[in-house]
């Protein structure tokens, strides 16, 4: 508690005097209390500078991503029909989504496979009433496992649900597929939509049967972990049926055989090959035969009179050699080449040019006969012979169940391998396909077929295969003479010799005319079967040699699923082994035609996110079917949107700037009519600060310079083939490649290609010095180079850590397809608000924004944009980093300071604060002593003073009894 010394005795205002005397001792601590307010103010000017520094932080971080400048957006149109797209699809699109516009029709959805029981009464109905006592058992294939469920006649609906969902879901690895209780059936569904593909692979080696064994790796059972090989079954079951797979087989060699061309799949675990196939030309096939006629063989044809001048073009069908004769018959006279006075004259390509007027009319047929002066060749097409006929009459067979069969395993299926069709004279022929099982017996063998009757019928008959193909000339050509020259005929590679008698390990034909003497009828001949034990693979037949490898693949919908139960009846009891549309839906793949090509995907949900992109950088979801237009353009609001906030929060600063370093201080008179905490108290605080001035031209020098563009792998813009000369550069010119402080000169000269040119930045020598993308300064090898080239797709390619530019000749980098269209703000739209250089200090230094500019820049070359872009904001990131960061950096041994300048600003103010606040606490000290000393001198005075009165009192007491005694 103060002392206060009241001046009763003295009547003096003894506390009066001390105020007034340490009021004269405090005028030095208000001269410092006023700079410490006057630095608090500074620093709050600062604060507000490193907030608006922090904004533009903020701004500049989405200009460092290079998806801000390729994002892209999708316009969707349905084009089918007048109503929303969204019924058919959604679509998204990221930076990786071309600029494109794709066509994309959803010809279905992906299904998930159902499997539905017949309904009960109720959830609780037992299965007694179906099963009997009993206990029976199925099995659920799907994805590799064999499921085995056990049902007993107590079990319910909600029991066997239970029961199912555990067995599945409790395997090593969960089977996808669910089972539910919906309106009182049992409903078994996949976990996901579509086949979706899985494929396992064996290796056989080729056995010297018909028939090769397929076993495959097989999951155990889940209820005694025994193995049920093979657990995949070769099922080629056609017209589809859940479990049905694709077959490919390829050979040690490469060479890949098809299914039911070169192999069939039978007995479900089989393999047998078509060992003949295709020796002879198939039913159906074009083979060729090129006959060479002897010296007098004779043809005719029947040509007509062309109105092309004097020429009819190619009457003959070969070219006529030299000593060839030609006789034309017309109007009763027959005329010859060998005439003294010809008529005509047959060029080399068979055709007649008429030397006289005495010729055919216009219109008029005409008989042309020639004589064969020999070695003469025409090659003739042949169409195989694909028809059999039968012994019965086609109206008493039913088509579509025939079946042929020999030797007693080969099988060929009606409506895939064959047809039964009718002829002229209403007999049933066999008419083979092309390509069917086996493509048809070979000719002159025999095979059994069984006929199924209108009257419920059946008979099995036997048939010798056609051997025959009966052709005639071209140009309705007859032979004249017996033909007695050689005949060759070739098919699919093979060629078959000409033979009238035996011929050993090899098929041979007969060739001669029919009763007409119009007709030449081809008669095939086996290879004698004692020769050919059997037949060897590899030398008339595509199928694997003997003893040779070959791989097996089977490719089955790993997503749907497949009932069995050995036949015991619990499937048909259940009413699960039915596929009508009340008990089954199969599944199916999503069936799209993209840009008119047609492609599947076992989902609804298409993307790279689900393993399954189509377009790339598109996902998709689809709803329905439909036709739609996908427009995928560049989206620049993003990149619009953060260059706006970074002009904005730049100009912030730069208008605070140019405020804070000329705006004047109040005087003292305006000082004192306004409030301490008024913001005018602020003003000229900062006037002229050098920090400001330089902060200033830094900001502008960095929004005005020219950037070489940092990357991590450039690329040319085209291709380019040859030489550089070739591609206009003239003369040697150099490009520079910058890492950090190390860059490498590049020659490139105009012989160069692009390999030599890749060749010479990769050289860790060039031109006899260390390469600096190589080698540090001290000679030190860097473990992984800087920087390198690749030429790729006919492009020069150079990839770096990210810190790599170009620089050098602008036109050798334009040349190279490397150089960039934009490397100044200015040409993409940012200028400054204001005329003038950037040391100009009187303008203002902020920018205007021109969307126009930018927008026509982006889309011309959104890659050049986002490298200009993210290097200034790199820059400008690294300067404000510079300006408010706050970590410590050692500027001395054992001494740190702030990194950023406007920190080390504030760092200081608090510091000269502190030193104030010290001065000012020991001021207080002195001052409270001070007033102390002062209250007791004061408070002894007035003691002292007391004393005087008192004795001044007696004594005046003293006086008066004094003058009273006297």
């Amino acid at each position: 508690m103060a002392m206060s010394i009241t001046g009763i005795v003295s009547g003096i205002d003894w506390d009066s005097m001390v105020s007034e005397l340490l009021e004269k001792v405090k005028q030095p601590a208000y001269v410092i209390l006023d700079k410490r307010d006057r630095l608090e103010r500074t620093k709050t000017l600062w604060e507000e500078l490193q907030v608006s520094m922090q904004a533009l932080q903020s701004a500049l971080s989405p200009l460092k991503l290079v998806s801000t400048f390729k994002a892209k957006e999708v316009e969707i149109e349905r084009l089918d029909r007048n109503t929303s797209y969204k019924g058919v699809l959604t679509a998204t699109v990221n930076a990786d989504a071309a600029i494109n516009i794709h066509e994309l029709e959803v010809v279905q959805l992906a299904k998930a496979q159902v499997n539905r029981s017949n309904q009960f009464s109720s959830v609780t109905s037992q299965f007694g009433n179906i099963l009997g006592s009993s206990s029976s058992y199925f099995y659920i294939n799907a994805g590799g496992h064999k499921v085995r469920i056990d049902v007993a006649s107590t079990d319910t609906l909600t029991s066997l649900t239970d029961k199912i969902n555990t067995q599945l879901k409790t395997q090593s690895s969960p089977v996808g597929v669910t089972a539910s209780v919906v309106d009182n059936k049992l409903v078994l569904k996949s976990d996901n939509t579509g086949l979706g593909d899985t494929t396992h692979t064996a290796t056989i080696t080729r056995s010297v049967n018909s028939y090769d064994t397929v076993f495959f790796s097989t999951s155990s059972d889940n209820t005694d972990s025994t193995y049920d090989p093979p657990t995949y079954t070769l099922d080629m079951e056609l017209g589809g049926g859940f479990g049905e797979g694709r077959i490919t087989i390829m050979g040690a060699d490469g060479t890949t055989y098809t299914s039911g061309v070169d192999f069939d799949v039978v007995g479900g675990d089989s393999v047998r090959w078509r060992i003949l196939d295709p020796v002879v030309p198939p039913p159906g096939a074009l083979y060729y035969d090129t006959y060479t006629a002897y010296a007098g063989d004779t043809f005719s044809m029947t040509a007509t009179r062309s109105s092309d001048g004097n020429v009819d073009s190619l009457v003959l069908p070969f070219t006529p050699k030299s000593g060839g004769e030609v006789n034309v018959e017309f109007g009763g006279n027959t005329y010859s080449s060998t005439d003294a006075n010809p008529v005509f004259q047959v060029t080399s390509d068979g055709s007649i040019h008429w030397l006289d007027t005495n010729k055919p009319v216009d219109g008029e047929s005409y008989k042309v006969t020639y004589i064969a002066a020999g070695d003469e060749s025409v090659t003739l097409e042949i169409t195989r012979n694909n028809k059999d006929e039968l012994s019965v009459n086609y109206a008493d067979i039913v088509g579509g169940t025939t079946t042929i069969q020999q030797s007693g395993s080969r099988v060929w299926r009606e409506g895939i391998d064959f047809d039964i069709v009718q002829d002229i004279n209403g007999k049933a022929v066999v008419q083979w396909y092309t390509g069917g099982a086996g493509d048809a017996p070979e000719p002159n063998s025999s095979y059994d077929i069984t006929l199924y009757k209108i009257d419920g019928t059946t008979d099995t008959i036997s048939v010798t295969r056609n051997a025959e193909d009966t052709f005639s000339l071209p140009h309705n050509g007859t032979f004249e003479t017996d033909p007695h020259g050689m005949h060759k005929i070739t098919y699919n590679g093979l060629t078959f010799d000409y033979s009238t008698s035996s011929v050993i390990d090899a098929w041979s034909y007969d060739a001669k005319l029919d009763s007409s003497n119009q007709n030449l009828v081809i008669t095939w001949a086996a290879p004698n079967p004692a020769s050919m034990n059997p037949p060897s693979p590899g030398m008339h037949s595509k199928t694997p040699a003997y003893g040779s490898t070959y791989t097996v693949e089977y490719t089955y919908g790993a997503n749907t699923f497949f009932l069995s139960d050995d036949g015991n009846g619990t499937l048909a009891a259940f009413g699960l082994d039915n596929m009508d549309a009340d008990h089954y839906t199969a599944a199916q793949d999503a069936l799209l035609v993209l840009n008119g090509e047609t492609v599947s995907r076992s989902s609804n949900f298409i993307g790279e996110g689900y393993g399954n992109e189509l377009i790339t950088g598109m996902t998709l979801q689809l709803k329905g079917v439909g036709q739609v237009s996908l427009d995928v353009s560049q989206d620049a609001e993003s990149a619009v949107t953060a260059l706006q906030n970074c002009v904005t929060a730049y100009n912030d600063i730069l208008d605070w700037i140019n405020v804070r370093m000329t705006e004047k201080a109040l005087d003292d008179t305006a000082k004192a009519t306004v409030d301490s905490d008024d913001f005018r108290m602020n003003w000229g605080l900062l006037k002229g600060n050098s920090l400001l001035r330089t902060t200033k031209n830094s900001m502008r020098l960095l929004t005005s310079q020219v950037y070489a563009a940092l990357f991590t792998e450039r690329v040319s813009r085209n291709a380019i083939f040859g030489t550089m000369l070739q591609n206009g550069v003239l003369r040697a010119e150099n490009f520079t490649i910058s890492a950090g402080d190390r860059t490498l000169s590049v020659t490139v000269d105009p012989s160069d290609t692009l390999s030599m040119v890749a060749a010479k930045i990769n050289n860790p020598q060039l031109d006899g010095q260390n390469n600096p993308l190589f080698y540090d300064a001290n000679g030190e090898a860097y473990s992984i180079p800087l920087a390198k080239a690749e030429v790729e797709n006919n492009k020069l390619v150079i990839r770096g850590d990210g810190q790599v530019s170009l620089g050098g000749s602008t036109s050798m980098l334009s040349s190279l397809g490397l150089n960039y269209e934009y490397s100044t703000l200015s040409q993409i739209g940012i200028k400054l608000a204001s005329t003038g250089t950037v040391s100009d200090e009187g303008k203002s230094g902020e920018l205007n924004f021109d969307t126009s500019t930018f927008m026509a820049a982006l889309e011309n070359n959104a890659d050049d944009v986002s490298a200009l872009v993210t290097s200034f904001a790199t820059q400008m990131q690294t300067f404000v980093d510079n300006m408010i960061k706050s970590s410590q950096k050692e500027v001395a041994s054992g001494f740190t300071t702030a990194q950023g300048s406007v920190v080390r600003e504030m760092n200081a103010i608090d510091t000269e604060i502190a030193s104030i606040d010290e001065y000012l606490e020991k001021f207080e000290a002195r001052l409270q002593a001070k007033q102390a000393s002062l209250q007791a001198q004061f408070a002894a005075a007035e003691v002292s003073l007391s004393t005087l009165v008192q004795q001044a009192s007696w004594l005046e007491t003293v006086t008066a009894q004094l003058q009273s005694s006297s």
